[in-house]
């Protein structure tokens, strides 16, 4: 399939040039995109999906979390930057919502639109690119990993409030969304040092360090507080 190269940048690299009404029509149009993914057939089970014939691999939308959470734990232990306890802490907090995840059904929605992939010219969204796979489960799972690449990234984390406004979500839903970004916290803190695909290994900047254990305390604290 060949496209035309869209104008413009990601979102990530426009935000800080956005006013705060761009940035509101920007969720806002984000936030479209992924209610008319929500229209198209749902599937039986849950998980990502990057073709046509393989259904989604897992029984149960908490299955998705917690393979999620044993891989961020496997790249822990084996650049140990972080201490397992962040681990712990995670799996006691999703355990916490899972009369939450068991009401969640199989629901299309596209998993990539966050501060990549969204592209920005002259103030205003004009695509989206990458679209290879959709995610089948609950579409705030998006919205918790932008918070997080927002604030890793010391952006301005209004475009996730309108974001989360224009769906109309309740108090279980912004929950959920911090439990989201608590895991996808996690995610970077497992991808911090790893050398992956480079042939050099990557030791992580001390700063970089704190900054994801900062970030990581600030989305555990709603569960914190429930806990008291």
């Amino acid at each position: 399939m060949l496209l035309e190269r869209l104008p413009g940048c990601d979102l990530g690299a426009a935000i800080s040039a956005l006013s705060a009404g761009q940035r509101s029509a920007a969720a806002r149009t984000v936030s479209g995109w992924q209610r008319n993914a929500a229209t198209l057939p749902h599937a039986k089970t849950f998980g990502y999906c990057t073709g046509p014939g393989a259904p989604p691999p897992h029984t149960t939308w908490a299955d998705v979390l917690w393979a999620d959470l044993e891989r961020a734990a496997h790249w822990l232990k084996s650049a140990p930057w972080f201490r397992d306890r962040y681990v712990q802490r995670t799996r006691k907090y999703l355990e916490s919502m899972s009369p939450y995840w068991s009401n969640i059904q199989p629901v299309p929605h596209l998993p990539d639109t966050t501060t990549k992939n969204v592209i920005v010219h002259r103030g205003r969204v004009v695509g989206l690119i990458d679209v290879d796979e959709i995610c089948y489960g609950d579409p705030l799972q998006t919205v918790g990993l932008t918070l997080t690449a927002l604030k890793a990234h010391a952006l301005s984390e209004d475009y996730v409030d309108t974001w989360c406004s224009a769906i109309g979500i309740d108090g279980d839903g912004r929950r959920a969304v911090s439990a989201y970004a608590l895991l996808s916290c996690l995610t970077f803190m497992g991808e911090t040092g790893q050398n992956f695909n480079r042939s050099e290994d990557a030791a992580p900047n001390p700063s970089v360090r704190q900054r994801l254990a900062d970030m990581f305390e600030a989305f555990a604290r709603p569960f914190e507080a429930r806990s008291r």
